[in-house]
């Protein structure tokens, strides 16, 4: 993993230092995240809100370029989500959603990949979580919506639970 971590890190820095800012940015934003998860978020968590049907937070960290951020009240814990893109094209929003989930896995390094429980038949779900001894810490999943009826257009979001 350390590897790949490092081919991915010297093709960035190939590829100009402009990408290579852009991923540096987003894996420090997301590892600043993941650390807020371990205490409910508490630390980055801004103005409540109270929506329709749910309650949930504005967040004051984003992932680059991330929208619609939000920390949402669940049932037994606390969750993050952004949507980071959107696009009329199922076959743009397939290559983002591949981009990204690469970007995650070498930005956690170490992390065990896992497939979450689908709910949707409108989803593509890529999981990470990390393991420390018994206990199982944060996850961390890029999902790729693909129902354009209900949406209008497909996307790609990043959801990071709390445990």
């Amino acid at each position: 993993m350390k590897r790949l971590l490092y081919l991915f890190l010297l093709l960035s820095l190939w590829a100009g230092s402009s990408s290579f800012k852009v991923q540096q940015d987003f894996c420090d934003a997301l590892k600043k995240i993941v650390e807020a998860s371990r205490q409910n978020f508490d630390a980055i968590k801004s103005e409540r809100k109270n929506g329709i049907i749910d309650i949930y937070y504005t967040s004051k960290i984003a992932l680059p370029n991330a929208t619609e951020t939000r920390i949402w009240v669940g049932n037994d814990q606390l969750y993050f989500t952004c949507k980071i893109v959107e696009k009329s094209s199922k076959t743009e929003i397939e290559k983002e959603y591949k981009q990204l989930a690469t970007s995650v896995r070498a930005c956690l390094g170490n992390w065990k990949e896992f497939t979450p429980k689908n709910t949707s038949l409108h989803s593509f779900d890529q999981g990470f979580k990390e393991e420390a001894g018994e206990k199982c810490g944060p996850e961390v999943v890029v999902s790729m919506q693909d129902n354009p009826v209900k949406y209008g257009f497909y996307k790609v979001v990043v959801t990071i639970k709390s445990f």
